[in-house]
């Protein structure tokens, strides 16, 4: 029976036969094998909603490739349209088939991480895969059984964008949709049988090591492809129903015992977890090699994440459905999501010993290009194999966090050293001290503004004298009687001389007529000029002025003392004296400026010395040596 009216093929459930519908009548063209067992959650007659749109699952194509298995769920929509949901290892995409896609490059034509314009769109590609047809069931839009090998390329868009060029068919086939999860698709009717105690092997007999015959308990049954002994460390092939031994012994690193043990549960981000693979990995430097931990999770409904961790310093991390923008220049960057991050390594990393199970055939001595990319407390990294660009979010996670998601007994070593995307812990105390600093000085300098607007900066007193020692005069004299008004503020004394290689000495009092106060100050005026070896010269000034600061209002006068060298007694010079009342300065507020400046500048200080310690460890140091320059010339 077809539940769908625009079904052309489906099975039948009990006897397994594959019907083609030519309007009414149905012919049998094959039969279908016993279809691989299914570790998703996902099965015919799920119901769920994409976009708003009630959609139910009415069939399914079934691939194998290297990896292991996928499906292609086939949905019925509301509005009667059809459309694919793709369950590679709980990696989910919702697409269309494109009526006319124009001509496709072939097959042989595409390469990982090459970037491809298709129907319009720009994409990067993700992954060449070349599947075996395994199965069918239910019911399909067209005719489709008894397929070989079928090539597919994977092509990832901006955000969550998906393609996917399926090379089944002559001319190929253009699939176009997104990304998406599985909360997104508020999906019903799943199968229970993998709830709570999480999916369990249907494929594996024995589950015993062949090397040393300890027992292996496989956490995601058919998904894993390899499996590493926790008690030889022997790499086995999950699929084989004897676990096959791949790789007998790891001798790169010696035995390394995980931090958080296998099979231990946790949650993350409100997620359950479960830690089911464990690897080390490493990459040489300059001759150094640097070594990390990966801890593989696994959720049976949102698939798998990842925690690494090295020198004590962890990252959550999770795979990237669609591309970034990637973009050159002197320090290559990338964006994701509106974020920008800046090249931070580029290196080759190697698998160096692995424990647990895992979704992929893992062997020591397996390497892939890695390009890490940063924006603290993020981290976007590229993995590119000959097959496959895969990227990945890190975010970088206190280990106090990881041990109480995990309960782990005992404290996570604290982290030593600075890592490439830890959030700088300086940088929020230099953001705050600015915001500080910008308030008290916008108060400063309208303080500095109204002092200035409303100061009296009166002349109240002015004399022009005349000193000529060779005619006995001794200079001294007594001012006339001036007022200094308003309130107690400063007195500004100024002498303005015609000195020219020379030099006077004045001696200053300002007294309060009734005998209250006096003010004693001395000061020097001296001016000279010449030129040495064709080059002119000049020091001191005629002028000088001093300030008294916090005089009090009343009648005051000056008595002057000039004194003049001995040597220039023959030479009369004339001077001015004036006095101005209630001064403003700026200097005040500028050395205040300066004091409340000191603790945003040390604050600036220690966040660049952070991100100094940070990008020594980069590709792109902000010091190198003449050597290193020598050499990129």
């Amino acid at each position: 029976m077809f539940r769908w009216s625009g079904a052309v093929q489906t099975s039948c459930p009990a006897c397994g036969s594959v019907l083609v519908r030519h309007d009414l009548d149905l012919e049998r063209v094959g039969t279908v094998g016993d279809v691989p067992p299914s570790m998703s959650r996902i099965q015919l007659g799920t119901e769920g909603t994409y976009n708003r749109m009630p959609f139910v699952v009415v069939g399914r194509i079934i691939y194998e490739y290297e990896r292991g298995h996928w499906s292609e769920w086939h949905i019925r929509l509301a509005d009667s349209s059809s459309a694919w949901l793709s369950d590679a290892q709980t990696e989910y995409a919702i697409t269309k088939q494109v009526d006319s896609p124009g001509a496709l490059p072939t097959a042989d034509s595409y390469r990982p991480g090459q970037s491809v314009a298709v129907h319009g769109e720009q994409y990067a590609v993700g992954s060449i895969t070349h599947a075996l047809y395994s199965g069918v069931e239910g019911e399909l839009p067209f005719e489709y059984w008894n397929k070989l090998q079928v090539a597919f390329v994977d092509l990832k868009g901006t955000g969550n964008g998906f393609a996917t060029v399926d090379f089944s068919e002559t001319p190929p086939l253009l699939f176009t949709g997104e990304y998406v999860s599985f909360d997104d698709l508020h999906l019903t009717n799943l199968r229970d049988d993998i709830i709570g105690g999480g999916p369990r092997a249907t494929n594996v007999k024995g589950l015993n090591c062949p090397q040393c015959g300890a027992p292996i308990e496989l956490r995601t049954g058919s998904l894993a492809l390899s499996v590493a002994c926790p008690s030889c460390a022997a790499i086995l092939d999950a699929q084989d129903p004897n676990l096959a031994v791949l790789q007998q012994h790891q001798q790169r690193t010696g035995r390394v015992t995980p931090q958080i043990p296998l099979g231990t549960t946790g949650t993350l981000g409100g997620e359950p977890v479960q830690v089911i693979g464990f690897q080390v990995r490493g990459i040489t430097v300059s001759g150094m090699e640097y070594r990390w931990r990966e801890y593989l999770l696994w959720n049976a409904e949102r698939g798998f994440r990842y925690l690494t961790e090295y020198d004590g310093h962890w990252n959550d991390v999770s795979v990237v459905k669609g591309a970034p923008k990637e973009s050159g220049g002197r320090l290559p960057s990338v964006e994701y999501n509106g974020e920008q991050f800046k090249h931070f390594q580029s290196a080759v990393a190697t698998t160096q010993f692995a424990l647990g199970e895992f979704p992929w055939q893992v062997r020591t001595g397996d390497h892939v290009d890695a390009d890490d990319y940063v924006s603290p407390p993020h981290m976007l990294s590229r993995e590119a194999t000959p097959d496959e660009v895969t990227w990945s979010l890190s975010t970088y996670t206190a280990p106090e966090r990881i041990a109480e998601s995990f309960k782990l007994a005992a404290p996570l070593p604290a982290p030593r050293g600075i890592f490439a995307n830890q959030p700088n812990p300086k940088a929020g105390v230099a953001r705050t001290l600015k915001r500080a600093f910008s308030i008290f000085a916008f108060t400063l300098i309208a303080l500095m503004v109204a002092r200035f607007v409303f100061a009296r900066n009166e002349q109240v007193f002015t004399q022009v004298r005349q000193y000529s020692p060779a005619s006995g005069d001794t200079g001294a004299f007594v001012t006339r009687v001036f007022t200094l008004g308003g309130r107690t503020s400063n007195a500004e004394i100024r002498i303005d001389t015609d000195l020219s290689n020379a030099w006077a000495y004045f001696n200053l009092a300002l007294l309060a007529e009734d005998g209250s106060v006096g003010y004693d100050v001395g000061r020097e005026v001296s001016n000279y000029r010449g030129i040495d070896d064709g080059e002119a010269w000049h020091e001191g000034s005629p002028n000088d002025k001093v300030v008294l600061p916090s005089v009090p209002p009343g009648q005051y006068y000056l008595r002057v003392e000039p004194e003049r060298d001995l040597g220039d007694v023959n030479t009369p010079f004339s001077y001015t004296l004036a006095v101005r009342r209630d001064v403003p300065r700026a200097w005040p507020f500028l050395i205040a400026l300066v004091i409340l400046a000191v603790p945003v500048a040390f604050s600036y200080f220690r966040e660049l010395t952070f991100e100094y310690g940070r990008w020594q460890e980069s590709d792109h140091p902000w010091t190198t040596s003449s050597n290193d320059d020598d050499d990129d010339e």
